[in-house]
């Protein structure tokens, strides 16, 4: 076990390093990015612990299908599709 959380902490490292350096190389906010790097990772790794278990990856296999099909449908347009209006202060 012990083994599983240096690869996953060694993973995390590199593709935090090698995609924020992406990031850089590209011009964008790399105070934006980092905060979103962590909590994409965090959410994967949950994700993969879930489906790792016969159970729950029966059940809510198709529950985690829709979440994703749901942000890759309101990709950008989360406030036209919820008709969320701005409001300015």
């Amino acid at each position: 076990m012990k083994c599983f959380w240096a690869a996953l902490v060694r993973t995390f490292l590199v593709l935090g390093i090698l995609f924020t350096v992406g990031v850089k190389l590209r011009g964008e906010s790399v105070n934006q990015y980092v905060p979103a790097y962590i909590g994409l990772f965090i959410l994967s790794v949950f994700v993969r612990f879930i489906s790792a278990q016969f159970t729950l990856n029966r059940y809510l296999e198709w529950a985690f299908y829709q979440v994703s099909a749901f942000e890759q449908e309101t990709s950008g347009n989360l406030e036209k599709y919820l008709k969320i209006k701005h409001r300015d202060f």
